[in-house]
């Protein structure tokens, strides 16, 4: 595991633990809400394939944890910061689309 980007965690070391570590909710289930943003971590692992996946796990200024492993919206996401030039996000909200094929997917939106 590596985390990749990071904001709002200014060093704190438990907080980047417990951002990593902690399961909540998967944005799936959060399609349509706005999100406030205090810290995040965007990680990169090696799967059980052996394949490296991106993560994103996100604290909500109420404290609660939400994450992905969506590649659509993490690209969003990704497209966003370098639009910024920044690492910092203040809110976004979660949407989602669908493909050709009728599949749903997460997409990012500022």
């Amino acid at each position: 595991m590596k985390i990749v980007r990071e904001y709002g965690i200014n060093g704190d070391k438990k907080l980047r633990y417990n951002l990593v570590e902690a399961s909540g909710a998967s944005m799936n289930e959060m399609i349509g809400q706005r999100i406030q943003v205090r810290a995040y971590a965007l990680i990169e692992q090696t799967n059980k394939d052996g394949e490296e996946t991106k993560i994103l796990k996100v604290i909500t200024t109420d404290g609660e944890i939400c994450g992905t492993g969506s590649p659509s919206f993490i690209a969003g996401f990704e497209r966003f910061l370098e639009c910024m030039e920044s690492d910092q996000v203040d809110e976004f909200e979660i949407s989602s689309a669908r493909s050709k094929a009728g599949r749903q997917y997460l997409t990012f939106k500022a």
